[in-house]
């Protein structure tokens, strides 16, 4: 698959690259841009794509640069840490073998394709070989929902939470823990304050 249909499929969902320079050390991002990894962003998650020529670039390459990805795990804010991914783009699915002559995807390629994306140690990875492959990565195939409510579950939580008429001590303080946070302090104020009234 052409690495374009894909940057595309990114700009749809709202994705745009790194601002490389003034979001990275100099240092990483020259490493990054060297070795033709680009790295994309949104609210949510940032996203490594890198393109292999061939069976044979990808089957001598994928490997090395997982690691280089383990350097940009240090340098991206925190709540992205468990929301990076790897998008491994095989241009041509043939290579040539040490006859020259060219072959389609073999076993060793697909085991290593399989081998990549069962293992998320560093990052969640998809082999993308052609635009079917696209479907498999979920928020690429999410509806245009507002990503920000679509899976939302803190604030649901947290409805549900002011529903409840009598509510436990032991739920205010579980919830004040979880939501111990600038993000939800009216929340936390309501909680105290039915937790005061009811020990009236």
């Amino acid at each position: 698959m052409e690495i374009s249909m894909l940057r595309g499929e990114l700009k749809r969902k709202e994705f745009a690259t790194l601002n490389y320079f003034s979001e990275l050390s100099r240092e990483l991002a020259e490493h990054l841009l060297d070795n033709g990894l680009e790295i994309w962003k949104d609210d949510n998650r940032y996203v490594v794509v890198k393109e292999y020529k061939n069976n044979y670039d990808f089957l001598n390459s994928a490997e090395k640069d997982q690691l280089k990805i383990l350097a940009l795990l240090e340098e991206i804010p925190t709540k992205y840490k468990n929301n990076l991914y790897f998008f491994l783009v095989i241009n041509k699915l043939t290579s040539k073998n040490d006859k020259g002559v060219l072959e389609l995807e073999n076993d060793k390629v697909t085991l290593e394709i399989n081998r990549l994306e069962k293992d998320a140690f560093i990052c969640r990875k998809y082999v993308i070989k052609t635009t079917e492959d696209l479907a498999r990565v979920p928020f690429l195939t999410e509806n245009n929902i507002n990503r920000k409510t679509y899976f939302n579950y803190e604030e649901m939580f947290k409805n549900e939470l002011l529903k409840i008429e009598d509510i436990d001590l032991n739920v205010v303080r579980a919830a004040e823990t979880y939501f111990s946070n600038k993000e939800y302090p009216n929340l936390i104020k309501v909680l105290r304050g039915r937790d005061k009234n009811e020990n009236k």
